[in-house]
């Protein structure tokens, strides 16, 4: 999506809908033309060229997008996304707000783990596996508030 110009599209985290995709217009020619309007038309047309050819890669690429995350999840999670418009951004918050822990419920399960970890590693528990888990704890932690732990 990134790569293709579309995530801005698609991006769940914005609130409003962005908007879609539009079709450029294709330039029409004007009926008795002077040699400044021709030249002026060719150059529209190639422009035109371009935004079309952007436009389609851009459409193929939403068509993808919606393609893979329908393939990707669960059949059970297909309910979330029925009747939900067949747009990328659209299906993501549709899958975001029923799949996504909330911000309460991630601070919570950080929390739990930080208490566990805090106690260093058991009597049989690798040092290093302990050390990265709480590496990764830690640094998720930080990125949800960046004051804690207090």
């Amino acid at each position: 999506a990134v790569g293709h110009g579309i995530w801005d599209l698609i991006n769940p985290s914005i609130k409003v809908k962005p908007i879609s995709l539009l079709e450029p217009k294709a330039p029409v020619p004007k009926p008795n033309p002077t040699v400044e309007d021709k030249s002026n038309y060719k150059y529209d047309s190639n422009v035109y060229r371009t935004e079309y050819h952007k436009y389609k890669e851009q459409r193929e690429s939403f068509a993808r997008i919606v393609e893979k995350i329908t393939n990707s999840i669960s059949f059970s999670k297909h309910a979330f996304i029925k009747n939900v418009e067949k747009h990328p951004w659209d299906i993501l918050r549709a899958l975001k707000a029923h799949l996504a822990p909330s911000d309460e419920a991630r601070l919570l399960t950080l929390e739990a783990e930080y208490s566990k970890l805090k106690a260093g590693p058991g009597n049989r528990q690798d040092v290093i596996k302990w050390v990265d888990d709480f590496a990764i704890m830690y640094a998720q932690a930080r990125q949800r508030t960046p004051v804690w732990p207090k």
